[in-house]
C-alpha cells in the first residue's frame, strides 16, 4: 500500500478506486496531454506553470508554527478545561485589507487527559503576517484571542468562559497533531485492523 494510503480504511480505499477509477484515469491522461502540448508549444509558460505548481506544493507542505497558548473553560455542552493553540501557518491568506475580514482556520477539538485533568485542545491559525502585527501591539492580539474564541463558539457550537489567561507553553501537543487538526485528517481510527483484515 502506498504511503499516501496507509492510514485510509481498506474499504474505503475500494470505494473510492471502484466509483471513480475511470473518470479519474480520463481526467490525468486529459491533463497530461494539455501539460505535453504546453511544453511543446509554449516553453516558457509550460516552466512558468511548473515553477508555481512547485511553489504552491511547498507551501502546502509548511508546518504551522505556534505562537502562544491560552487557557479558558468550555462551558456547554459539557464544561471543560480547554486550551487554544494560536499558531501562523502560510496556508492562510493575508487579509485583503484593514477592512476585510482576517482568514481563520479552526481546527477539530481533541479530547485528552494527563493524569487526572481531563481538557481540550483546538488549534487556530492566522496568516504569519496577522500575528506579527499581534506581538506588537496587546490590543490587536486580545482582539485575536477574542476572534479565535469566537470562531470556535460559531463553528464547534460551543459555550466559551469569556476569561482566559496565557500559559507558559507556546503549545499543547505536538505540531503534527496541530497541522493533522488544522487540515481535518483524523488518524486514529479505532477500527482500522477490523476493516484492514482480509
Amino acid at each position: 500500500m502506498s504511503e499516501v494510503c496507509k492510514n485510509v480504511p481498506k474499504a474505503c480505499l475500494i470505494t473510492i478506486m471502484t466509483v471513480s477509477s475511470k473518470g479519474l484515469l480520463t481526467h490525468i491522461s486529459q491533463f497530461w496531454n494539455m501539460l505535453d502540448d504546453l511544453a511543446e508549444n509554449d516553453p516558457e509558460r509550460y516552466r512558468n506553470f511548473i515553477q508555481q505548481e512547485l511553489k504552491d506544493g511547498k507551501q502546502l507542505c509548511v508546518n504551522p508554527e505556534p505562537q502562544l497558548c491560552i487557557q479558558t473553560k468550555i462551558l456547554k455542552p459539557n464544561e471543560k478545561v480547554l486550551f487554544i493553540n494560536l499558531c501562523q501557518w502560510e496556508r492562510i491568506p493575508a487579509p485583503q485589507s484593514a477592512t476585510r475580514p482576517v482568514p481563520v482556520s479552526v481546527g477539530r477539538p481533541e479530547d485528552s487527559a494527563e493524569a487526572s485533568d481531563a481538557y481540550t485542545i483546538i488549534d487556530v491559525a492566522y496568516n504569519p503576517g496577522v500575528l506579527q502585527a499581534a506581538e506588537k501591539d496587546q490590543g490587536i492580539k486580545d482582539q485575536l484571542i477574542r476572534m479565535a474564541m469566537l470562531c470556535i463558539e460559531e463553528r464547534l457550537q460551543f459555550t466559551l468562559a469569556h476569561s482566559y489567561h496565557l500559559t507558559s507553553f507556546r503549545l499543547k501537543g505536538s505540531i503534527q497533531r496541530m497541522k493533522e487538526s488544522l487540515m481535518g485528517i483524523k488518524t486514529d481510527f479505532p477500527d482500522l485492523k477490523a476493516m484492514t483484515r482480509t
